[in-house]
Parts: C-alpha cells; structure tokens; sequence
C-alpha cells in the first residue's frame, strides 16, 4: 500500500494485519537474511545521516519516539533512534518479543496502530508494557526486493494516524532505503581498498625479503665469478677453460634469474623505452600462437597505435605470455578463443578514484578467455606468490604474481572478473606516455689504457671470499692491493697515509661501518681521490649525479671483472 492508495480510513489496513496474507514473509527467510547481513549496518556504529532522518520524522509526524530498526530471525536492532528511552537506547535491539516491525516486514505493508491494547496483532507485545508503546505507524524498508526493517514512529498516547503521515513517513523511508545502498557501496568501497592495501603490503614485503636474499646470493655468484677467473689465468687447459667458461655462464643466467626476481616484486622501472602496445602484440603472435594448443585461438585486430606507453618491453610481452598461457590453460579440454583488445581511456577523477589511479589517458590491455573460469573464494588469490589451482607439475604459482610485479613496476592497475564455467577477463590500465619517441640512449664511455705506474688499489669488503679474490684478480692483472674484511680496518690504513692510495672499490652493506660512510670520511681527508662502491643489491645505484663526498661509480655484483677493470682504469685516467 503507498501514500496515493491510502484513505483516512485505515480499517483495510486494521483488516490486512489482524489475519495471515498470501504475501506472508517468514523473518528466517534466507534470501531476506543474506540481504541483511551483505548491508553491513546491523550492529554498526549510529550514522549521522540515519540518525538526522529520525529526528525529522519525528519533527514532522509529531511523534516523541521514532526508530529506524533491521529485523533479523530473533532480534530488531536499531539504526538510528530519536525519543527512545534507556536502556533500550543504548543497547539499540529488542527482541522479537518488544517488536512491533516484525508485522511490517512479515507482510510487507505500513502497519498502523491507533491503540496497541486494542489491536490484536500486537495488544500481547511486551513493548507496551515495557517501552509504553501505546500508539504505533511503521512502513516497510525495501531493498533489491528484499524487506529488511520498518521505519516507524511511536507515540505513548493512543492517536489517529492520518494519510499524511502516511506519505511523509513512506518518503522517509525511502530516502533511509537509498542512504542504506550507498552505505553499502562506501563499505564495498572501503572493503576494496582495504585489499588493494594489503595486497600492496604484501607485495612490498615480498619485495623486501627478495632484495635480501638477492643481495647474500649475488654475493655468492661474485665469489665464485671470481675464483673461476683466478682459475682460468692459473691453468692452460683447453678443457679446464671450457669448463671455466661454463661456469661463467650458469653464473651469469642466475645473475639474470635474480634480477628478474627482483623486477617482478619491486617498483620503478630501471630503464624504459617507449612502446606501442598494439605493435608489440602484433610482433607477439607467432610466438603466442605455438604456445598455445591446437584447439585455441587467438583474436586480436589491429587498433591505432597512436597512443604508447613507457616500459620494459621485455616484461610487457611477458605480462601477455603469462595471460595467454593461462587462458590456454583454462580451456585446455574445450578449446575456445583468447580475445585481445587493446584501447585508450581518458579517465577523470571519480573514475581514476574507482580504479585506485591517478586521473589522465591510459592504455588498456585486455585479455578474455572462454575457460573454466576463477571461484569468486580465489579471485583474491590468484596474485599471491606460489599460489595455484594446477596440479604438483603443472604450474608454479608464479604466472600471475610475475604479472601483478610488473603491472605494479609500471604504475599500472589489474583488475580481474570471471563467471566460473564462462570465463575470465583481465584488464590492465598502464599510463599512456607523454613522450613520441624513445629518448636516444648515451654511449659507453670508450675504452682508456692503463696506467703505466702501478698503481694502489684499497679493496674493502666483510665477504673475506671476496675480498681475497678480487685482490688476487687485480694483482694478476698489474695493480697493487691493500685488502680489508673490516671497513673501520680500512679507514684506519687510509688515514695513515691518505696519498698512499690511488682508487677504493668498498662494499655498500658492511657491518660496523657502511660503504656510504666509509665514502664519506675519505672524501673529507682527499675528495678528489677515485671510489668505486659494489652492491648485491639490484637496486642501490642511484640515479641522481654523486655528490662531492659520494662514490664517482657503482657496481652491481656479480660484474664481469673486465668491466671493473675498465671503471678503474677511467676514473684512474681522470685522476
């Protein structure tokens, strides 16, 4: 019944709620319950916007009590209330045995009591003993069809209720029913970003723990790159050379493994290029397309390529390799196609807000599948490491972590949408970039010869494997070497005879005193004296110019040893 049908008489209404309707609602109903619950007000803290419809119904029915309240299986709970007396105020529920909204949603109509004592749906209630509730209008709240509560109105003097009470309160309902579905969107909101977060957390702590283990491994490689260059200048086998040489290589493949690593849970690009996303997809199909099975294809038409985006253009193919082979993987046993769709968005701020970037043009990489499809319990796992539905050889759970890592390296945003049994789609929003072309790359600096004196190299480093083998290389090759495992060691001998040395090559991560500091106090005593710093950290050179008291270079372990002694003889030429 609405404000337009209803007279002054209330007698069909008396009529209606005396005797069980065929709209009858039971308060258990599942569909009801699971609609409650997925709001995520009952037992929440009292807004103010609920609380501010209360107090004007009742301003505008005249009414000393009113009451917006979620009937649940065995309890009402209040929203907000005005005029309610203690302790039911604070404790904001009743039981079914004080509630009179129950009537209102087991049928789904206004319910109007002129005088509870008379009425005989609720002249047994507690409520009118207790709560002195002796005149009672309530009329339902409806949301996607489901009948979650009353908004009434109460009064401790029997009263008639008139039609326009009736349209006032139907209209307050209906602005507490629209307050409750944006409620529930802010929750949703909130509940979104509170993920995003975590996620992003997790990632970082990932990221953290690689860098560590990178750093202690790439020490490792260096020690043994090191000795398998002292071996090599020892011995004049053909075959001990050869097999030096392949030690080189498994040496540089872990190197290469390790910085991979380290580019999936890591953020910032170390170099990028400018890339059209539609050409690179282009020029990836022939390799996609023997990956794949038989009974899957792909579709992709080419799009404008006007708009690029910055990026490694090696973990860009690899972001669509790791989609495609699990869309491949998806449809493994019914075949189907994998649609790629790659298109420009110009996001303003409340779209930017949604999708947690900032605003401005993006690209968009999409990819779909006609598979299996993801559970909606797993769709908030699929980007953790190590996680997967494949069976014990059949997949490592790294795929979609790889592709979270780059995404999130190039300040891009993924979302995931999928219907178990009809597939999923992944989309990729990567910032479009500003610049036309790729900026032209600087050249190396050319070789420079050796010196003719020899010259005093001060090595520093707490890894003694290290130590003791890179002293050894460059005193094969024609240096002299003060060698230190202690960097307050080092410093010591410096500051005896501070022009006794001609370059440093110092570890970044020491004990007691670090790299940087050590740095530091031999640039104090002779500034314009040549220090070169190795990290196994990845990511430690920076990029800005070195300051006056900094490093003048930066070497990544494991480096090629060659490449060292090229760093040296520069900065020595310059000296």
């Amino acid at each position: 019944m609405t404000a337009n049908s209803h007279s002054g008489d209330h007698s069909a209404v008396l009529l209606q709620s005396s005797a069980l309707s065929d709209t009858f609602i039971p308060l258990d109903d599942e569909l009801r319950l699971n609609a409650l619950l997925g709001l995520e007000i009952l037992d929440a803290p009292v807004q103010r916007n609920f609380q501010l419809l209360t107090e004007l119904a009742s301003q505008l029915l005249d009414a000393p009590v009113s009451l917006i309240t979620l009937v649940t299986d065995d309890r009402q709970f209040f929203v907000s209330s005005n005029g309610l007396v203690q302790p039911w105020a604070e404790e904001r529920q009743t039981p079914l045995s004080h509630s009179f909204c129950q009537h209102v949603v087991n049928r789904n109509e206004p319910l109007i009591v002129n005088d509870a004592r008379k009425h005989p749906l609720v002249c047994d209630n507690l409520a009118i003993r207790d709560l002195g509730v002796a005149s009672y209008f309530g009329v339902p709240l409806v949301h996607d069809g489901n009948v979650l509560g009353s908004f009434c109105v109460i009064d401790g003097s029997p009263r008639e209720w008139t039609t326009h009470d009736l349209d006032s309160l139907t209209k307050l309902a209906s602005l507490a029913v629209h307050e409750m579905a944006n409620h529930k969107a802010s929750q949703a909101k909130q509940s979104d970003l509170e993920n995003r977060l975590r996620q992003s957390q997790k990632m970082e702590a990932i990221g953290q723990l690689t860098a560590g283990v990178a750093h202690d491994f790439n020490n490792v490689l260096y020690a043994i790159q090191i000795r398998s260059n002292l071996l090599r200048r020892a011995v004049n086998s053909n075959t001990a050379a050869l097999h030096l040489g392949e030690i080189d290589v498994a040496v540089e493949s872990a190197k290469g493994i390790v910085g991979q690593l380290l580019r999936w849970s890591r953020p910032g690009p170390r170099a990028t290029t400018v890339i059209s996303l539609a050409s690179m997809i282009e020029k990836s199909l022939p390799l996609l397309k023997t990956t794949l099975s038989p009974s899957v294809n792909i579709l992709f038409s080419p799009t404008d390529d006007a708009v690029r985006i910055e990026g490694d253009v090696n973990q860009i193919r690899q972001v669509l390799l790791n989609l495609c082979s699990n869309a491949d993987y998806s449809m493994r046993n019914s075949g189907g196609d994998i649609r790629i769709v790659v298109s420009t968005r110009d996001l303003d701020e409340d779209a930017a807000d949604d999708l947690g970037v900032d605003p401005g043009k993006y690209v968009e990489l999409e990819v779909t599948d006609e598979g299996v499809g993801i559970e909606a319990e797993l769709l908030e796992r699929i980007h953790d490491p190590y996680f997967t539905t494949k069976p014990v050889g059949e997949g490592t759970g790294l795929g979609l972590w790889t592709v979270f890592g780059i995404v999130r390296r190039h300040n891009g945003q993924i979302r995931v949408s999928s219907v178990p049994g009809e597939g999923a789609a992944f989309r990729i929003l990567f910032p479009a970039s500003t610049q036309s072309s790729t900026p032209e790359s600087l050249s190396s600096a050319s070789e420079v010869r050796r010196q003719g004196a020899i010259a005093k190299v001060l090595i520093v480093d707490d890894n003694e494997l290290i130590a003791n083998g890179l002293s050894a290389l460059m005193s094969q090759v024609g240096y002299e070497t003060a060698c230190f495992t202690s960097s307050p060691a080092a410093l010591e001998y410096f500051l005896a005879d501070p022009h006794a040395v001609d370059i440093v090559i110092a570890d970044r991560a020491m004990p007691e005193l670090s790299g940087d500091e050590l740095v530091s106090r031999i640039k104090s005593v002779r500034p314009s004296l040549p220090v070169i710093i190795c990290s196994g950290y990845v990511d430690d050179a920076p990029r800005d110019v070195p300051n006056e008291r900094g490093p003048d270079a930066y070497c990544i372990k494991p480096h090629g040893f060659d490449d060292l002694c090229k760093i040296v003889e520069n900065l020595l030429s310059r000296e």
